[in-house]
């Protein structure tokens, strides 16, 4: 079988001008768990999933937790501005190779070995409401399986995210070229590229970067929130990338 080991990831991955890419290190723990914080705030579902909203001591520990017991497979940078040095966003890409039992599901929030295990053994994790939590995995878990990818080596594009003052200069993009040229370079045809995400992502998946629907599944949030509240259906999307074939 091939090897399906990620390459160390280098020193410094250059992107848009003016942004680089840099392994995310043991120091580097806190200020990520902040972005990843940051990024679940729009998330109609964490409304719901977390006790006393927006629960911010709760979630950062959950979320530094997860960075520091992050699997050995899952590969994480953090990108910089350059000429200032100051951290604006993260990505996370994850091995899964069904030979050595690894996999990278989750949404597209670097918590998933934590959240994996503690529904393995069929807890929820502290904080969070246990209806909601069950949801949100169920959903995950049906869009892994109509991905059908269960039995397949890939890549999984497990979190991205950018502070919102430096979007629109084209480090999203450059972040996913990074995660394609990480899944060409697996082997020599390439392995696909997999993401579970949320509605604010899709379309610039689907629509600017060559991703193509696997399938989706929905969470009913008006049942676990009060009446005339405005929360209504979310929908969960599996999109999946391969590398062009060669026809030389």
């Amino acid at each position: 079988m091939a090897d399906m080991s990620l390459p160390p990831p280098p020193a410094v991955v250059s992107l848009t001008q003016g942004y680089s890419a840099h392994p995310i290190l043991p120091a580097d723990v806190p200020e990520i768990a902040e972005f990843l914080c940051a990024s679940k705030l729009s998330l109609a579902v964490n409304r719901l999933l977390y006790k006393d909203w927006p629960a911010f001591n709760v979630q950062k520990a959950h979320y530094t937790a997860a960075l520091r017991g992050r699997d050995p497979n899952n590969n994480g940078w953090k990108v910089v501005e350059d000429e200032s040095g100051v951290a604006v966003g993260h990505l996370f890409l994850t091995k899964s190779d069904p030979s050595s039992r690894t996999d990278g599901s989750g949404d597209a929030g670097g918590t998933e070995s934590e959240d994996k295990v503690a529904a393995s053994a069929g807890e929820v994790p502290g904080g969070m409401v246990p209806e909601v939590y069950r949801m949100v995995m169920e959903t995950v878990k049906n869009v892994d399986e109509q991905s059908a990818l269960a039995n397949v080596e890939h890549l999984r594009l497990t979190h991205i995210w950018v502070t919102p003052s430096h979007r629109g200069r084209g480090i999203g993009t450059s972040l996913i070229t990074l995660c394609q040229n990480k899944a060409r370079e697996t082997s020599g045809d390439g392995r696909p590229l997999f993401v579970s995400c949320e509605p604010q992502l899709e379309p610039f998946l689907s629509g600017k970067c060559g991703f193509q629907h696997t399938g989706h599944a929905d969470m009913d949030l008006a049942s676990h929130a009060p009446v005339y509240s405005g929360f209504g259906p979310f929908r969960l999307f599996g999109l999946r990338w391969d590398a062009p074939k060669d026809v030389n």
